[in-house]
């Protein structure tokens, strides 16, 4: 069984080879200005991440057929990471849908979501 440092120890090392970042917005209500109210992308912050396209078998494997239409991607962040399935992520001036967040193991090194471009 691994420590709570030990855990700790892990999510360090394997944060020392997210070699992007990505930024993580979350949709919030605003104001319309007509009575109304619409959705806005808000940031949340910025993050070391890789990102890897991944096959749609692959994908359906992992989180079934949300991820069947078009390329999917793997994002592994930071453990711990507060990512949610409606929140946006900005690589390289592309921004990629949240679809699925895989839900965090007893064993947390990362924190895994897959994504589709937006």
């Amino acid at each position: 069984m691994l420590s709570a440092r030990d855990l700790t120890c892990l999510a360090s090392d394997v944060a020392t080879v997210l070699p992007d970042t990505v930024s993580l917005t979350r949709p919030t209500s605003a104001s319309d200005g007509l009575g109304g109210r619409s959705n806005v992308f808000t940031l949340v912050g910025t993050y070391a991440a890789r990102i890897t396209p991944i096959n749609t078998q692959q994908a359906e494997e992992e989180v079934g057929a949300r991820l069947s239409n078009g390329t999917a991607y793997r994002v592994a962040l930071p453990a711990g990471t507060d990512v949610r399935q409606t929140d946006r992520i900005t690589y390289s001036n592309v921004t990629y849908s949240v679809e699925a967040v895989r839900a965090p193991r007893s064993v947390e090194v990362e924190r895994v979501v897959y994504v589709k471009k937006a």
